[in-house]
């Protein structure tokens, strides 16, 4: 279970660093509230939501929710 763990915490920093491509914008997200914050959200794998602050320098990543907890 450990294994799993560690691979999971691998694979998801290895997606962190994907994110900071400055040639990408993401969506902001589809929540009134969050949207109004005007935070960023994007889906891994289905399961999680990222929901993050975007500006030209860096990303700023707020939350990692399971997508089941978004209510919209």
């Amino acid at each position: 279970m450990l294994a799993t763990a560690e691979k999971f915490a691998d694979d998801i920093y290895d997606y962190f660093l994907k994110l900071a491509d400055i040639r990408k914008s993401y969506a902001v997200c589809r929540e009134p509230a969050r949207a109004a914050l005007g935070y960023k959200c994007i889906s891994y794998k289905k399961k999680y939501t990222i929901v993050l602050i975007e500006s030209d320098k860096e990303i700023i990543i707020c939350e990692f929710i399971s997508s089941k907890l978004l209510n919209w």
